[in-house]
């Protein structure tokens, strides 16, 4: 199946859509894959940069601490963190 990219002139109507693909699946149960799947688009380099922050967001989550991704930097407990400050940090992850 291949992507469709849509560009929102309002930010409510983004987030129509993705709740209601949210609900759609929780109707349809967690063990069924739905065909519809919502997601942001970024640039490689925000991508790449994502992809180095996700482990740290999992051991995050893992050990019970409040945590998200916003774009490219990462929150654990209201703290901001980028790729290089992360590992500065000493926050490991196994």
């Amino acid at each position: 199946m291949r992507p469709i990219v849509v560009k929102f002139n309002r930010y409510p109507d983004k987030l129509s859509v993705q709740q209601k693909c949210l609900d759609s699946q929780k109707a349809n149960g967690e063990n069924q894959r739905s065909q519809i799947r919502v997601s942001e688009q970024f640039p490689k380099v925000i991508q790449d940069k994502r992809k180095q922050l996700i482990p740290y967001l999992v051991k995050a989550k893992q050990d019970v601490k409040m945590a998200h991704l916003s774009y490219d930097k990462l929150y654990i407990n209201n703290r901001r963190y980028t790729v290089q400050s992360v590992a500065q940090s000493g926050y490991t992850v196994e």
